[in-house]
């Protein structure tokens, strides 16, 4: 039975002594929590930009007679999955409260009761908690804020609550704000009927309202290739072009801008900036952009330059290429022929006619008139006696030396040829001008052991002083140093010629078994260069370390990859999975904030009370939901198990229960057999406990002077009288 049935007048009682006794009751509402929102749409935001969205919660609980209690709030925080995207703040300044009088109908809500159930909550909360920036409300006589609370609400009052989404991850993101009430313990000594200071919302103590947001994180990433480019050893004759392009790639999800495309300072003139995309140019997603450098040497002197790329790649906002020419060591290179045909070793030259010496030059990497190639006397202090040029490609020609360039005597005339690699083969004549041979010359080469120079071994024509090294075993030259500069000759002191093996002969850091540099050079002599080194695609994926590859070893890590969650960066950004949008080859769903009452979440015996599950899965599989509880029978309690909304029947309690709080959970399941759990608390009351949707109702009783005109009262009134004020407190205290 309705208490109002019984209470909704004022009775007057006559007392012994003309005493009169009015009984007045007023209503005063438990707590009412208001959410102005059940769910928060953010929108689409970039990565780094801020949204702000507010929630307003109100105190709603006035009874008709404008009276309420005062609502204690336990917790204001964000529950999430992974990521901190969602945070919330409050300040205690912006709380709005109506204004009103100090009467005794306010201090009425200190003086109030209760009925209470101990509700295990199970929180699992561990998501981003809000901050109150300001908190000046007061709930304790010395001003501070009661342990475990966060602050109190007046009846009518309402406070926004600010929601901020940071997207720290790509795609949609899913949270829960989450809001609870709590009431005051009671000391042990309070009186029976006595309220405690603040009060929860019986119905709706704990609320959930989902938020949800998308995010891009549109950044460019620019990837340059080649970053190192040698144009080999090009003569400065050569009619072709030669040109180096360098490819600009966008292998991000956003824009790239070009700022500037330029050449060092420091470039040597033999490279010209032919083609570049202009300051401003905007490269987007997958497409490429095209510099050309061309080099056009007029020696064959050794040449460096920088090429400089500037952008609005945050990640690479300056990329250098290396420019070469004309420079370094061509381990590819192979070294010029040279032969003198004609004389032989020992020619007699006695006439006042010029020299004639008949030559063959030739090189495999550039034609013979642009090998370089001069003679010289062994015996004159000249540079050179004279410069010779092929005049075709064939490199057989005749050279003339003028008589009176040479001296008397016997000399030893060297032809030099060199590449455009700097390497360099000679080959030698011995010629008597205008002279003898000497008495103990026996292999007619012009030299004798008591020569002067003296010939170092008079048994062998090719061996005499200052003469060309072959490799033959024999010191040719007479220097005392046998095939020096020939493959058999270990020219560079690192142990080993060309015929062991050696690569490249002019270069200590290059022989086989030796470690790889990135230096352009193979140092191990594997027919690789800079393998294992960060200049080199060592994965065959298209991208070195130079190049952006943060993983050179796995062809499926590089700036052009796709990111997909499996813990690693593979798009090498510097973000990881669900942080740069990845996609997901195999999730389990994931259940957004909490599981939602979304009408209450607490109820009497047999009333119905609705239940909502939020999840996701990120690789888009469908989902399939079970609901069951502690209280059994769930096939017919929920109206429907499988659905993500069900409504639940609330069981009968044992008798002289005083109420008992029940899990409802869910299990989410996808098709690759993943699978996420929650569940929320409900609190089932006896159906008599009217606290849970009735007002409390406030009980006082009045006394006055003064006599009825009917005279004294009857005593079996003031039996009646007595017993009904004794059954008013006594029904407040069942």
């Amino acid at each position: 039975m309705r208490r109002l049935s019984l209470l909704s007048l004022a009775v007057p009682l006559s007392l012994v002594g003309c005493t009169k006794t009015e009984v007045i009751i007023t209503e005063i509402a438990y707590p009412d929590m208001l959410l102005s929102q059940s769910s928060v749409e953010f929108g689409t935001a970039q990565w780094g930009e801020t949204v702000e969205r507010t929630v307003t919660l109100t105190q709603n609980g006035i009874s008709k007679d404008g009276l309420g209690m005062t609502m204690g709030v336990q917790s204001v925080e964000i529950v999430q999955g992974t990521g901190t995207s969602f945070s919330v703040s409050y300040d205690l300044a912006e709380m709005v409260c109506p204004e009103r009088a100090a009467t005794e109908d306010t201090a009425a809500t200190t003086t109030a009761t209760a009925k209470e159930v101990d509700v295990d909550t199970g929180s699992t909360d561990t998501g981003t908690t809000g901050t109150d920036t300001a908190n000046t409300g007061t709930t304790t006589p010395d001003g501070t804020v009661p342990e475990g609370l966060l602050f109190t609400m007046e009846y009518g009052c309402s406070i926004p609550l600010h929601i901020r989404y940071s997207p720290n991850e790509v795609g949609d993101i899913w949270a829960g704000l989450v809001v609870s009430t709590a009431a005051a313990t009671l000391p042990e000594d309070a009186e029976e009927d006595a309220l405690p200071e603040y009060q929860k919302d019986p119905e709706h103590s704990r609320q959930v309202v989902f938020l949800h947001g998308q995010a891009d994180h549109a950044s460019g990433t620019l990837v340059v290739r080649p970053r190192t480019y040698d144009f080999g050893y090009v003569n400065a004759d050569d009619p072709e072009e030669h040109y180096a392009y360098i490819e600009l790639q966008n292998v991000g999800d956003g824009d790239v801008t070009i700022n500037s495309v330029a050449l060092s300072d420091s470039c040597d003139a033999a490279f010209r900036l032919d083609t570049a995309p202009a300051s401003g140019t905007v490269i987007s997603p997958d497409q490429t952009g095209l510099v050309a450098v061309e080099f056009d040497p007029d020696d064959t002197n050794g040449s460096y330059c920088e090429l400089f790329i500037t952008s609005d790649d945050a990640a690479n906002p300056e990329v250098d290429v290396i420019l070469l020419g004309n420079s370094g060591d061509d381990a590819s290179n192979s070294a010029p022929t040279a032969a003198i045909r004609a004389p032989d070793n020992g020619y007699r030259y006695s006439t006042i006619r010029d020299l004639t010496l008949e030559v063959n030059i030739f090189d495999v990497d550039q034609p013979a008139p642009t090998l370089g190639c001069k003679i010289k006397s062994a015996v004159l202090q000249v540079a050179n006696l004279v410069t010779c040029e092929a005049p075709d490609d064939s490199g057989h020609f005749w050279v003339t030396i003028p008589r009176e360039d040479l001296d008397d005597g016997v000399d030893t005339l060297v032809l030099t040829v060199t590449d455009a690699n700097g390497q360099t083969t000679n080959a030698s004549v011995s010629v008597l001008i205008d002279t003898d041979y000497p008495a103990d010359d026996d292999d007619g080469d012009g030299y004798g052991p008591a020569s002067d120079p003296a010939d170092c071994d008079d048994a062998n024509g090719m061996s005499y002083p200052y003469a060309a090294e072959v490799f033959d075993g024999a010191d040719n030259d007479c220097d005392g140093i046998v095939d020096e500069g020939t493959e058999g000759y270990d020219d560079d002191g690192d142990g080993l010629s060309e015929i062991d093996g050696d690569c490249n002969d002019f270069n200590e850091t290059a022989l086989p078994g030796a470690p790889e540099r990135g230096d352009g050079v193979d140092n191990d002599c594997d027919g690789l260069v800079d393998e294992g080194t960060t200049l080199y695609d060592d994965d065959g994926d298209g991208y070195a370390e130079v190049n952006g590859d943060c993983d050179d070893g796995d062809p499926l890590v590089n700036p052009a990859a796709t990111e997909v969650c499996d813990g690693v960066d593979n798009d090498c950004d510097t973000l990881v999975d669900r942080a740069d949008g990845c996609v997901e080859t195999d999730s389990d769903p994931e259940i957004v904030g909490e599981i939602r009452a979304t009408d209450a979440n607490a109820c009497l015996e047999g009333e119905t009370v609705t239940v909502e599950v939020k999840a996701i899965d990120q690789d888009g599989d469908p989902l399939t939901y079970l609901w069951s509880s502690d209280a059994g029978d769930d096939a017919t309690r929920f109206d429907n198990p499988t659905s993500p909304v069900t409504h639940w029947v609330c069981p009968e309690l044992d008798e002289n229960s005083g109420g008992k709080a029940f899990s409802l959970n869910a299990n989410v399941f996808d098709d690759d057999g993943g699978s996420d759990y929650g569940f929320v608390k409900i609190a089932v009351y006896p159906s008599d406990f009217e606290e849970l949707h009735e007002p409390f109702e406030k009980v006082e009783y009045v006394e006055s002077e003064g006599c009825s005109t009917s005279g004294s009262t009857p005593s079996a009134l003031l039996v009646v009288g007595g017993a009904l004020a004794a059954s008013l407190i006594r029904r407040r205290r069942s």
